[in-house]
């Protein structure tokens, strides 16, 4: 079935809109009336609920205006997102000895890019469990980081074919939380044996 005759995006969209937008309008100012309300600006309420509800005659620019209002301004944004029960970063920085982590960045070369394509990135990154950001000195860091680079970045890099098979590996009590896709699983498994080296 085609787009009837003289079909016009902007129509179309505004229509929908004020079928289901006005509507989460109209059950969050119930208080000031039904669908048969007769508008009225003399009431904070009901000047909230003329101006948040999108008209036949608004531009693009008018019903975005009034979605920002119902959705910023008078914070309803949280219907937008499941709510959140997390506890401040301070809070949680004092009470946690934090465990050093490792993050390994690899990116395609661009020889290997495909014409049309951007490279292909990839992150890599797990804490050290036996270690505390007190504990850890930059000794330990450079050690580290040569190991990382004799496993990762000798004989021309590593190659690592990057695809949609999926592999995770957790042991969590050595901070290991592996999830890498690989073009083969054995692709995937061998990144992962590399980083727990």
């Amino acid at each position: 079935m085609t787009l009837p005759e003289g079909f016009s995006s902007w129509e179309h969209l505004q229509s929908v809109l004020m079928h289901s937008y006005n509507r989460v309008v109209r059950e969050s100012f119930r208080d000031v009336g039904g669908d048969d309300w007769d508008e009225d600006i003399t009431t904070s309420r009901g000047s909230l609920r003329v101006a948040c509800t999108i008209r036949d005659d608004d531009s693009a620019v008018m019903s975005n205006i009034r979605m920002m209002l119902f959705y910023m301004v008078l914070r309803q944004a949280q219907d937008l997102h499941p709510p959140l029960y997390t506890i401040p970063a301070d809070s949680y920085q004092q009470s946690v000895k934090f465990m050093p982590q490792v993050t390994m960045y690899f990116r395609e070369d661009l020889d290997d890019i495909e014409a049309g394509y951007s490279p292909i990135d990839a992150e890599v990154s797990f804490r050290l469990f036996n270690e505390t950001s007190e504990t850890f000195t930059p000794s330990n860091a450079l050690t580290l980081a040569n190991k990382i680079k004799s496993e990762f970045a000798t004989g021309g890099g590593y190659r690592w074919h990057k695809g949609r098979i999926k592999v995770s590996y957790k042991e969590p009590e050595k901070g290991y939380n592996f999830l890498v896709y690989g073009y083969t699983k054995g692709d995937a498994i061998a990144v992962i044996r590399k980083a727990m080296s």
